[in-house]
C-alpha cells in the first residue's frame, strides 16, 4: 500500500494585467486536476495577493 504524496500549492501573477486576466484562477486550476491524476494530496495552498471569487450556488 503506498501513501498520496503530500504536496503545497503555490500560484502567482506577475503583473495586475494577469490579475485583471484571472490566469490565478486558470494557474490553480491546472495544478488541482495535475494534483488529482497524480494521486497526491494538497497539504498547504498560497496565492499571495489574490482573493477568491466567491461561486454562486443555485439556493
Amino acid at each position: 500500500m503506498s501513501k498520496a504524496a503530500m504536496v503545497a500549492l503555490y500560484a502567482r501573477v506577475s503583473s495586475e494585467q494577469q490579475n485583471k486576466r484571472g490566469t490565478i484562477e486558470s494557474q490553480i486550476a491546472a495544478l488541482k486536476e495535475r494534483i488529482a491524476t497524480d494521486g497526491a494530496q494538497i497539504v498547504a495552498f498560497s496565492a499571495p495577493n489574490w482573493t477568491p471569487i466567491p461561486r454562486q450556488t443555485g439556493h
